[in-house]
């Protein structure tokens, strides 16, 4: 299985070191490998998927949240009260129409599924939440009125992404029944990045 990694991709060795193993607040059981690369960082897999969760919130629950570690594990711990997005498993073949790259980038754009600062080091599942300020959302929302189906649409290409191992690695299998799920899912998301941008709102992210 490949694994979506924001450093570089190597093999997944269960080692005495690198194995680590442990279940998320969903209980699914993950398994994390030591991967040797670049920067040392570390490539997650996971047994049953990555899914990426949204939730427009007020700029001062994030700023409580960043200060105090008791409100953001309650929070954080269950959301369910936050007005969430979710994402399912699209967020990588999302990221790729909207930017062009497989990896986190510095566009506006592509801020709107990665996020940009850290919350906290508390790690949810793959790496830890991460925010935009309401500035922040307000300027995604706007490139991303910008970008319309045809922009994603050009981008499309099977191949590309298998070979840059987007996740999840259905591109090629799936073809044009895929990209309707991308365009689909890439609406909501729009839409809902233009309500929270016209309440004010800030915006926290995560993949579980």
């Amino acid at each position: 299985m490949r694994a979506w990694t924001s450093s570089t991709r190597c093999p997944a060795r269960r080692t005495a070191r690198g194995l680590r193993a442990r279940r998320g607040r969903d209980g699914r059981r993950r398994v994390r490998y030591a991967c040797v690369g670049v920067d040392q960082r570390l490539e997650e897999v996971t047994t049953v998927g990555m899914y990426a969760s949204l939730f427009a919130v007020p700029e001062s629950l994030v700023d409580e949240m960043r200060r105090d570690a008791a409100t953001r594990e309650e929070w954080l711990g269950d959301p369910s009260e936050l007005d969430t997005h979710q994402l399912d498993k699209l967020w990588h073949g999302l990221h790729y129409l909207m930017t062009g790259s497989d990896q986190p980038t510095n566009a506006p754009v592509g801020h709107a599924i990665f996020g940009g600062a850290a919350l906290s080091e508390d790690d949810m599942g793959f790496g830890p939440a991460t925010y935009l300020t309401p500035a922040e959302v307000a300027v995604a929302a706007v490139a991303m009125k910008q970008l319309d189906a045809k922009d994603l649409r050009a981008r499309f290409d099977p191949a590309d992404m298998s070979a840059r191992g987007v996740y999840p690695d259905i591109w090629v299998r799936e073809g044009e029944a895929a990209l309707d799920d991308l365009l689909a899912a890439y609406e909501k998301l729009r839409s809902y990045y233009a309500r929270a941008a016209d309440k004010g709102l800030a915006m926290l992210m995560w993949i579980a």
